[in-house]
């Protein structure tokens, strides 16, 4: 049985606009870890990355619920 990825994870500093769009053309979804800072994550989120995850939860839905 053959599986397909759907989601592409990154180490964040390895992710751009551009890289995020054209993983998206991919059909895929884009995940970035370890985000513990909230600019970080509000600029993650303006990028268009779809999962952040982090091990600060309640400071980076804050965040980006200020955004």
């Amino acid at each position: 049985m053959g599986h397909r990825a759907n989601t592409a994870r990154w180490l964040r500093r390895h992710l751009s606009r551009t890289l995020v769009g054209e993983l998206h053309s991919r059909g895929l979804a884009v995940a970035a870890w370890t985000v513990n800072d909230p600019r970080g994550a509000r600029r993650l989120a303006g990028m268009g990355v779809d999962v952040i995850v982090t091990d600060a939860p309640c400071e980076i839905a804050e965040a980006l619920a200020a955004r």
